[in-house]
């Protein structure tokens, strides 16, 4: 529903690794395709008024992503101050399980309803193996393909990380079985 700008505050909720960033920069690209700007907020950006008065130049529609917006300082406050310049912008948010109350608490008290939510799901073992062999190919035994993804199930960044690491002799596969230290390692 987003896609199709029906709420005016969306949120991503997953933990971290799972995706969320590149969710948001496919669906803010597939935004953009329908005409709408985007823009991006990142986690250190100081904004000040400048930085608001140059969205009145947006265009006709406006999103406004925030990745990691748990650890932006004032998120809500900006949110407020945009809405203040573009009335009709759309906002985008991510969000860990661990800070989504907290989130949805803080649009409110800046004056927006609760955003409608998506949670990424953790990776089924079959998906987190089937994402390590199309890293590693066929190159690599299928119990260590299925002992890598029961390390990183719960983070699809340290699957695609380890299996890289393999496929560039960078990390013996054997380790899988042996090593106990391998995720930190990876």
């Amino acid at each position: 529903s987003f896609l199709r700008g029906n709420e005016e505050a969306t949120m991503l909720v997953g933990r971290g690794g799972i995706g969320k960033s590149r969710l948001l920069i496919e669906a803010a690209r597939k935004i953009e395709e329908s005409g709408t700007t985007v823009r991006f907020l990142g986690t250190t950006v100081d904004v000040n008024l400048a930085h608001f008065e140059q969205l009145g130049n947006c265009g006709d529609q406006l999103l406004i992503v925030m990745d990691d917006v748990h650890e932006i300082d004032g998120f809500a406050e900006i949110a407020r101050g945009v809405r203040r310049v573009r009335p009709d912008a759309n906002f985008l948010f991510a969000s860990r399980p661990y800070r989504r109350m907290e989130t949805e608490a803080r649009l409110h008290s800046a004056g927006f309803g609760v955003p409608e939510s998506f949670v990424v799901p953790d990776l089924t073992p079959k998906d987190a193996a089937a994402l390590a062999r199309q890293i590693l190919g066929d190159s690599v035994p299928e119990h260590l393909v299925d002992r890598l993804a029961a390390l990183t199930i719960d983070c699809p960044l340290i699957t695609v990380i380890g299996a890289t690491l393999v496929s560039e002799g960078k990390l013996d596969p054997a380790r899988f079985e042996s090593d106990d230290q391998i995720r930190q390692k990876i």
